[in-house]
C-alpha cells in the first residue's frame, strides 16, 4: 500500500446533510468551517468541510450530501474506502459520560424515578439543582432517542468485525463505552435488552467486554484508605502556563467544579495548569496535604 504525507481534504459521499452534521459537529466534535453548494450535474448539492477550529490543511474531512435517492457508489481502483481519525485522551470519556449519560439518567429515573428514596431525590437535588421524576418521565422519548443514537455510533465503530473499540485487544475506550449500557442493565435490567437489540455488534462487544471481569480486589476501610492518602506525597511539581488566558500562576487560590452537575466548588492553590489539567493544593484534617488533579474540559476555574 502507498503512503502519503500530509493532504488538504478527504472527501466522502453521504446521503443526508444534517446526519452527516450531526456526526462530525455533534458527535466528535468537529467544527462546521465551511459549507458550498456544488453545482454539478442536474440538481445542486452541498459540499461541507469539517475541521479543527482553524480550518487547518491536513484536519478537512469533507462531505457531498447527495441525498437519499441518488445511486449508492462504488470503490474504485486504488480509491481510499474507510479513513480513520485520532482523538485526544479523555475525548472518549467526555462522550461517554456527557451526551450518553444525561440520555441513561433520564431513561433510568424515567421508569424508578418514584420508587428511589426520598434521601436519594434530595441529594441529587443538591448535586444537579433539582430532581423532578415527573420532568425524567416527559423526557424519556427524547432521550431513548439520543440514547439510541449514540448506541449507533458504537455499532458502526465495532461493524468491520473487530472484536473491541480499537481492535482486537480491549482498551479504555471500551470501558467509556460500556460505561452507560452496563449502568441501563443495573438499573432497569428487565428492559436492557431492548435498548441494545437492533445492534448486534453491540451485543456481542457487551458480552466480551462483561467476560474480562472485574480482576482481583481487596476490601478496605474508608479509614484506612484515609491513612494511605495522609502518608502519600504528591509527586506533582510547580509549573506555570505561559498561555493560561486569564494569567493564573502558581499559588494563585481558585476554586474548582464542574459546569455540569455535582457543582461543588474545591478550593486550593494551583500547583499547575495547561490545556489539559489543572492542580491544586488542599488540605483537609482527615488526609493533610493533597493536589487533586481535574480535567479543564468541563470544569470551571475562578478566584477564590
Amino acid at each position: 500500500m502507498s503512503s502519503f504525507h500530509g493532504y488538504h481534504h478527504i472527501t466522502n459521499t453521504v446521503t443526508g446533510g444534517r446526519s452527516d452534521v450531526a456526526f462530525h459537529v455533534g458527535l466528535l466534535p468537529l467544527r462546521n468551517v465551511k459549507r458550498t453548494v456544488l453545482l454539478d450535474g442536474d440538481r445542486p448539492f452541498y459540499h461541507l468541510y469539517y475541521g479543527n477550529q482553524y480550518g487547518d490543511p491536513g484536519t478537512l474531512v469533507t462531505s457531498f450530501a447527495f441525498g437519499p435517492d441518488r445511486p449508492l457508489g462504488r470503490q474504485g481502483s486504488g480509491q481510499v474506502s474507510s479513513i480513520a481519525l485520532k482523538v485526544p485522551a479523555g475525548s472518549l470519556g467526555f462522550w461517554a459520560d456527557r451526551q450518553i449519560f444525561q440520555a441513561a439518567v433520564a431513561i433510568i429515573f424515567g421508569e424508578i424515578g418514584d420508587l428511589v428514596p426520598e434521601d436519594f431525590k434530595k441529594d441529587r437535588a443538591a448535586m444537579s439543582g433539582s430532581f423532578s421524576s415527573e420532568a425524567l418521565k416527559a423526557a424519556v422519548p427524547l432521550m431513548r432517542d439520543q440514547y439510541r443514537a449514540h448506541t449507533q455510533f458504537v455499532e458502526d465503530q465495532l461493524s468491520d468485525g473487530r472484536r473491541f473499540w480499537g481492535g482486537e485487544q480491549p482498551g479504555l475506550a471500551d470501558i467509556h463505552a460500556f460505561m452507560n449500557p452496563w449502568f441501563v442493565a443495573s438499573a432497569l435490567p428487565h428492559k436492557a435488552k431492548e435498548t441494545i437489540a437492533e445492534f448486534p455488534n453491540v451485543q456481542a462487544w457487551y458480552e466480551r467486554v462483561t467476560a474480562i471481569g472485574h480482576g482481583t480486589k481487596s476490601d478496605m476501610t474508608p479509614k484506612e484508605a484515609l491513612a494511605v492518602a495522609k502518608a502519600a506525597t504528591s509527586e506533582a511539581r510547580e509549573a506555570a502556563d505561559p498561555r493560561d488566558a486569564n494569567g493564573r500562576k502558581p499559588g494563585d487560590k481558585v476554586t474548582v467544579s464542574a459546569d455540569d452537575y455535582g457543582r461543588d466548588p474545591i478550593a486550593g492553590t494551583i500547583v499547575f495548569s495547561n490545556a489539559r489539567e489543572i492542580a491544586i493544593r488542599r488540605s483537609a484534617p482527615e488526609v493533610g496535604e493533597v493536589v487533586v488533579h481535574f480535567p479543564r474540559a468541563g470544569f470551571v476555574v475562578q478566584p477564590a
